[in-house]
């Protein structure tokens, strides 16, 4: 994984930096590495943190030198795995994936009316219907001639 950021002086990029660069693995605050940014062009800096983990939360801290203004001088940053995971597993749900739809109304003509849909982390807990991510409710309406009019989903 490349972490990447830029650093400005007063709001003008800075170049000619040597940024030092800390990261923690913050399951159990244990230091990951301290290394140095490489420069590219504009005073954007990089890093390749080679032993990254994506299963792991990682805090970074970068110190561009006191050569900057304290306001500038520095950087932090992490992954936010857990927000990230989440996002991604509403959004796998949502394209048919490990989700169950249950609590089924129908109207007269055998219309659906609601349901719930619910997201699973893996296929294992939809089928057990365990530990469930999110779920959403579902409703539909119908005009006279028994074509959906409106359909609403929301997350409850």
């Amino acid at each position: 994984m490349l972490i990447t950021l830029q650093f400005t002086n007063r709001g003008t990029p800075a170049t000619g930096l040597v940024p030092s660069i800390s990261a923690w693995d913050l399951s159990n605050e244990s230091l990951q590495f301290n290394g140095t940014m490489a420069e590219t062009p504009g005073g954007i800096y990089i890093y390749d943190f080679s032993g990254y983990d994506h299963n792991v939360d990682y805090s970074f801290l970068v110190d561009g030198g006191d050569g900057l203004d304290e306001a500038d001088r520095w950087q932090w940053g992490g992954n936010d795995l857990a927000q990230v995971t989440s996002e991604l597993e509403i959004i796998a749900g949502l394209v048919q994936r490990n989700q169950r739809i249950t609590d089924c109304t129908y109207g007269s003509n055998g219309e659906l009316l609601s349901a719930t849909l619910t997201i699973y982390p893996s296929a294992v807990n939809a089928e057990a219907q365990s530990d469930a991510i999110t779920s959403f409710g579902l409703t539909a309406t119908y005009d006279g001639n028994g074509n959906m009019t409106d359909y609403l989903v929301k997350e409850l």
